[in-house]
């Protein structure tokens, strides 16, 4: 079995007393693509600012290749192949639902 290219174990963000995220795990191997979706207000984006270091989280951790990262910007992300393509689904869809493509740097 392949070995995952990155995991999100355990990851909680807070914004004051409010919990976005909690204990969400997220595991990726190479090749594959996902896609997350939900209703607006399902904390898709929070979880990816936080894969793409926007947003620190409050808990859990990122494993790249099987080591603990510490994700510090939008731009260490980048350089590093952390982060993800994202493409929010169109904002001329009627619809509540929003979708974010996933595919994780080899």
């Amino acid at each position: 079995m392949k070995e995952p290219i990155l995991e999100m174990r355990g990851i909680t963000k807070t914004f004051g007393s409010v919990t976005a995220n909690k204990d969400v795990d997220l595991t990726l191997y190479p090749g594959e693509i996902h896609a997350l979706l939900g209703e607006n207000g399902a904390v898709k984006s929070t979880l990816m600012n936080i894969l793409n270091g926007i947003y620190k989280p409050n808990g859990g951790q990122i494993l790249y290749k099987g080591k603990k990262v510490s994700i510090r910007s939008p731009k260490h992300a980048d350089g590093n192949r952390y982060g993800t393509s994202a493409f929010p689904s169109d904002p001329d869809i009627n619809s509540s639902r929003k979708c974010i493509f996933v595919h994780a740097g080899m």
